[in-house]
């Protein structure tokens, strides 16, 4: 048992180091060639645009798109340094947004590993299949719905209908197959099991068999807190935040366990509202998500999936984007410029006004395009406030670009 643990704890760990290690390494070690240096701090071209996806343009274009590049990351590296110059690297909002994606990478990573095991079974790959969605069915579902689709082509319609059976038949095929799984593996929450048949619920809830429940508790939510001996109030969705802190405390300390793997509440990136005293608490179909993946997760361990060629090139894939991701911007340099860019309230639009005359002058040069949109119930209301939302946008990115300017400007950019 004890073996078993540590097993599951070194592959965690080794999501951990592949997740957020593999990146960093790639970008000391193929930084590439200096393009700029702003303030005594170089940028490396291969930090700008993976060279893959420029690859096969003409030289012009590819140049174009460089330029345009390293301006934004000249751009990004003027916005870091404000920020550090005004502390907000150490602002506990901005050190709980790190947290969080760290987290949600880990997870992410769990996700891509039971995914690529999914993927090694005929029977779910075929269900997705939209071709193989017969034509009686499409023409079907379109005449008995179609007014749902009223300001799109005939083609379109059944286009979208196309997919939407087809991920119909998915979710059924695929439940089915999970449901085969669910006996296999104890889900646990604080160390209390809970009834496979409460899983298997949750399962047909997912697939769309049976309804979700309306009002109340998440049936799954309400299985798990009993059993872990969480007292939740019924009205918790609607009850006032300061009046949870105790329910947030416990769902803190929550601890589901699938299979051999021990899963951590307050480690998901899911639950971390559950840490501000002043959100609402909301129990959703999350905890599912994360039940079942790993569920998939464990199987695909105990047949040792994981020692697979199969699996090892599908990792190579999942981690090579990751470090491309990163050789394109560290994670907490980009979220602390989103940080800093917040905190400068350059987006904030509540006390932005537009005017009817500026959205009728916009409308009048650009409308053709939204004709799809407007022919739509509450179709030029629709447009006006698309419009409107754009018009905003642009005057929250013209105030950006003011401030931008007055910091290139007291600013030592030497572009090599």
């Amino acid at each position: 048992m004890w073996g078993d643990k540590m097993i599951i704890e070194k592959q965690i760990l080794t999501a951990l180091i592949m997740t957020f290690l593999v990146g960093t390494v790639t970008a000391q070690e193929d930084k590439g060639k200096a393009v700029a240096i702003v303030d005594g701090t170089t940028i490396y071209d291969a930090e700008l645009i993976s060279s893959n996806s420029i690859a096969q343009m003409a030289d012009e274009q590819r140049q174009q798109l460089l330029e345009k590049a390293l301006n934004a990351a000249i751009d990004q590296q003027l916005m870091h340094a404000a920020a550090v110059k005004e502390g907000l690297d150490k602002d506990p909002e901005y050190i709980a947004a790190v947290a969080s994606q760290k987290m949600m990478m880990v997870q992410r990573k769990f996700e891509s590993d039971a995914n690529v095991y999914e993927q090694q079974f005929e029977a779910l790959n075929s269900a997705r299949d939209r071709d193989a969605v017969k034509e009686e069915d499409i023409d079907a579902s379109y005449k008995e719905n179609a007014a749902k689709y009223k300001g799109r082509s005939e083609e379109r319609a059944k286009h979208i209908i196309r997919s939407q059976l087809a991920n119909q038949k998915y979710r059924m095929v695929y439940a089915d197959w999970l449901e085969t799984l669910v006996g296999e593996f104890t889900v646990k929450a604080n160390g209390s099991t809970l009834p496979a048949s409460d899983i298997v619920t949750a399962v047909q809830q997912d697939s769309g068999r049976l309804d979700r429940s309306i009002g109340g508790l998440d049936p799954l939510w309400l299985a798990v807190t009993k059993a872990a001996g969480i007292t939740v109030p019924d009205d918790i969705a609607t009850a006032k935040p300061e009046s949870l802190s105790e329910v947030r405390k416990q769902l803190l300390t929550l601890t589901i366990t699938v299979g051999k793997s021990d899963i951590k509440l307050q480690n998901l990136y899911q639950f971390q509202a559950l840490k501000s005293q002043s959100s609402p608490i909301r129990l959703g179909p999350e905890l599912f998500g994360i039940i079942k993946t790993y569920i998939v997760w464990e199987k695909a361990q105990a047949e040792g999936f994981f020692e697979t060629d199969e699996y090892k090139k599908q990792a190579l894939v999942f981690n090579s984007r990751n470090a491309l991701a990163r050789n394109r911007g560290d994670l907490a340099k980009l979220l602390l410029i989103n940080h800093f860019v917040q905190k400068q309230g350059f987006y904030n639009t509540a006390d932005v006004t537009v005017e009817d005359a500026e959205v009728d002058a916009f409308y009048a040069e650009h409308g053709a395009r939204y004709k799809r949109l407007e022919n739509r119930p509450n179709g030029i209301e629709r447009v006006r406030k698309v419009i409107e939302r754009i018009l905003k946008l642009q005057i929250s990115e013209s105030k950006k670009e003011d401030f931008l300017k007055e910091l290139r400007a007291g600013a030592d950019i030497d572009r090599l």
